[in-house]
């Protein structure tokens, strides 16, 4: 075996390199290159949690059918699979014979190991020495702690320019001290290492952050946080098997602003879905017929558009697809799971939007609706400007907004002190309350057209603000333009 690892090192020291890259001078293998396809679209097949075990022979050929099946039904650009991959040795036949299931689909695959992928007579270098000889492989052992941090550029379909990223990482294996926890965490050179590469991504695209994603094996500790929220999505069927330690690998993400979603696997019986702080953390669907879980086998599939912030995602199994995810939305992106406010009429609507002034203290916008107005008037936008109290006074805005497309949409208001935002009769958000400045928002499916749409405010004493804006797949998160603002005469 060592001499058959050394000869793969040989051969891949004299190979040109991949696009992949985890040095400081990453260059675009032409021949490799990872693409949108001309309908703009890039999918993704993550397969997760294999346990493959090339003595098991009926295993195997179950987890073949589960693999072939999946690519036959969703044509991916790409797999990815997430960790405890070849648990057992032979090792170097069970890496051989999953490669071989992509390379007969021709499609381009790669890898982030677990923590049980070095349990057997290869480490975890030696793991990518083989598999980078491996046909339509695309990952990189890297240079930083492990083996697997590298970067995936996905170009645009109609010109070589760069239009996403997606970022792999080693999660490590099991804790080298036992009294602060059982398993390993990402460590703090991976992560410099990702923020000064993303870094440099977001000046080379004039200081906007590609849209990205991250794929590791063992979940962070802030999947027990989108465990128990409401907008969460999927199967929580065991607990979190995290590191004890947090090293920041997450708020790296918020903080640098590229990477919408993680994908892991490792707790076979969860496959859930849900945001944190902006960043959507999700499970994949457990593949393997040799390990633990209820779970049917099967994969994750993540879909891409070229040039927009989000994606879309869903569980996919023998029984067929499950759990329809939109990002950055939360919600099912099947039409035929959605109820969307129809638009109104749109006669006699001119631009600017009614606004009714109220003098008085009050501690909730409702208590609005009980007062007469001391004041009307027809203003072009949402905007506080034009009002001469500083203390003490409420504000309604009411008119229609007209949406251009049909889909989902987020609405915020900022505010001090509260506010509240309906469109239709749909109370979207709810900032009411005496409070500092403060963010809130709540989304929204609506039909194209104009849609009947009121703000409702409100000061008591101190500092005085309010912001209103909105944000889609299409729309980038902007104050409400005045241009789409309609009251009727």
């Amino acid at each position: 075996m060592k001499f058959i690892l050394s000869s793969f090192l040989a051969v891949s020291m004299i190979l040109t390199s991949f696009f992949v890259f985890g040095d400081n001078n990453p260059s675009i293998d032409k021949t490799t290159e990872l693409k949108f396809s001309q309908n703009k679209k890039f999918k993704i097949s993550q397969f997760t949690d294999i346990h493959w075990d090339s003595n098991q022979i009926e295993n195997c050929r179950l987890v073949s059918e589960t693999i072939t099946k999946v690519l036959s039904d969703e044509s991916p650009d790409l797999v990815i699979l997430t960790g405890d991959i070849v648990t057992n040795d032979p090792a170097i036949n069970g890496w051989l014979e999953l490669s071989s299931i992509f390379n007969k689909a021709k499609v381009n695959w790669t890898v982030v190991l677990g923590n049980h992928d070095d349990e057997t007579s290869l480490s975890r270098k030696q793991i990518f020495e083989l598999l980078e000889q491996q046909p339509g492989f695309v990952g990189d052992a890297g240079y930083v702690s492990g083996a697997g941090n590298y970067i995936l550029p996905l170009l645009s379909a109609n010109e070589d320019t760069l239009s996403a990223l997606l970022y792999g990482f080693d999660s490590q294996g099991y804790s080298k001290d036992k009294t602060i926890g059982y398993y390993d965490w990402v460590k703090f050179d991976q992560i410099q290492w990702y923020r000064q590469k993303s870094a440099e991504y977001t000046l080379a695209n004039k200081g906007i952050p590609l849209p990205s994603l991250a794929f590791f094996h063992i979940p962070t500790l802030e999947y027990k946080e989108v465990a128990t929220s409401p907008a969460m999505m999927g199967i929580k069927g065991e607990g979190v098997s995290s590191a004890v330690l947090n090293p920041g690998l997450i708020t790296a993400f918020i903080e640098m602003g590229d990477v919408m979603g993680t994908f892991v696997g490792h707790d076979h019986d969860n496959n859930y879905i849900g945001i944190f702080y902006d960043v959507a953390l999700a499970y994949g669907q457990k593949t393997g017929a040799n390990s633990y879980g209820s779970l049917p086998r099967g994969a994750r599939i993540i879909e891409l558009t070229e040039g927009e912030r989000g994606f879309n995602t869903w569980i996919r199994t023998a029984e067929g697809e499950a759990f329809h995810y939109n990002y950055p939305f939360g919600l099912s992106f099947k039409e035929d799971e959605i109820s969307f406010l129809p638009a109104g009429d749109s006669s006699f609507l001119v631009q600017g939007i009614n606004v009714s002034f109220f003098d008085g203290s009050f501690q909730s916008s409702e208590d609005l609706a009980k007062e007469t107005p001391s004041g009307t008037w027809v203003s072009k936008n949402i905007t506080l400007n034009e009002v001469q109290s500083t203390d003490n006074f409420g504000l309604v805005f009411e008119g229609h907004i007209h949406i251009s497309h049909k889909g989902y949409y987020r609405f915020y208001t900022l505010s001090d002190d509260g506010s509240r935002l309906y469109v239709g009769n749909k109370l979207v958000v709810n900032n009411d309350g005496a409070h500092g400045i403060t963010k809130a928002e709540g989304i929204v499916a609506l039909e194209a057209g104009y849609h009947s749409f009121r703000v409702e405010y409100f000061e008591t004493t101190g500092d005085q603000f309010l912001e209103v804006g909105f944000s889609s797949l299409k729309i980038m998160e902007q104050s409400i333009p005045a241009g789409i603002l309609f009251y009727k005469e």
